[in-house]
């Protein structure tokens, strides 16, 4: 992205340290940030050469030119940039955006493609709705705490390749390459996950072949898919998915006590529950609370 001057407040988190799996069209995560702009302006027009860029607003509307064609993208969309479009950011005050930035390989091949849609795509196409919003939002706020509690990379890049699987779903197969096409699989794949750790999130265990089960695969199988969709082994993959959706619920539910979180969640110890909450996260739930009363 071009540089400019007094015109955005910018967060960045960036790493070299990469790994690939064996899936089709792996994204491979160069940095990501958190935008806020200060004042109106425009950036500089500017092409997409080599990464493909993916914009999340969370608060306020952004604005672009794309292949000169006029775009919105609201909260609970996003829109998602190829390599050899023109691209032109039409910024306005207090609005707060996240910005992805990555390279698509194809492991089978040994190549990095440059190109996700198919050549009828308007523009306009490539702004479509969230699915799954709220789990897309915990899954962002996971990307960033990883960056902030400075953990090694591949949990970052683990984290937004469940989001990158996630996100494809929603473009209709006419509308993209064979190349991706191949994702359709891995992003059922990842649903059906999350739709098992969705149902165990209450009870808090996750019992032994739950998920083989559902997926129809070995538990040698379920290990390696978890390494490959999430970047950890399954039992952290499901606390993770568990942690954060404790982060959600008291966001949406500040005037709770502590205690009654944890029992909501079916930690027997309030104790406990806030020192596994402080480990994840750098700070005790009470903070968190007290922050979303306000």
């Amino acid at each position: 992205m071009p540089k400019s001057q007094n015109l955005l407040e910018v967060k960045m988190f960036a790493d070299t340290s990469l790994r690939t799996s064996s899936y089709i069209l792996h994204p491979v995560l160069m940095d990501f940030q958190q935008v806020r702009t200060i004042q109106d302006g425009d950036w500089e027009r500017h092409t997409h050469y080599r990464d493909f860029e993916l914009i999340i607003p969370e608060y306020g509307n952004y604005n672009c030119l794309l292949d000169s064609v006029e775009l919105t993208c609201s909260p609970g969309e996003f829109l998602l940039i190829q390599p050899g479009q023109s691209h032109q950011d039409l910024f306005q005050r207090d609005r707060r955006f996240y910005f992805f930035h990555f390279k698509l390989l194809n492991p089978e091949k040994s190549v990095y493609i440059s190109k996700l849609f198919s050549d009828a795509i308007a523009p306009a196409s490539q702004v479509v709705p969230l699915p799954q919003a709220d789990f897309v939002n915990e899954l962002i706020a996971l990307l960033f705490r990883s960056g902030n509690m400075e953990l090694a990379f591949p949990v970052s890049e683990g984290l937004f390749l469940a989001l990158f699987r996630q996100l494809m779903g929603v473009f209709p197969p006419d509308q993209l390459t064979n190349d991706a096409n191949g994702n359709e699989k891995n992003h059922r794949m990842l649903r059906q996950v999350m739709e098992v750790f969705e149902a165990h999130l209450s009870s808090g265990t996750l019992p032994p072949g739950t998920v083989e089960k559902r997926l129809n695969v070995s538990v040698r199988t379920w290990h390696r898919i978890s390494h490959e969709l999430f970047g950890v082994s399954p039992k952290n993959a499901f606390e993770y998915f568990r942690m954060s959706s404790i982060h959600s619920f008291m966001l949406k539910h500040p005037t709770l006590n502590v205690k009654e979180v944890a029992c909501r969640f079916n930690f027997s110890d309030p104790f406990y529950f806030s020192r596994v909450f402080r480990r994840h996260f750098g700070y005790p739930p009470s903070q968190l609370r007290d922050r979303a009363k306000k």
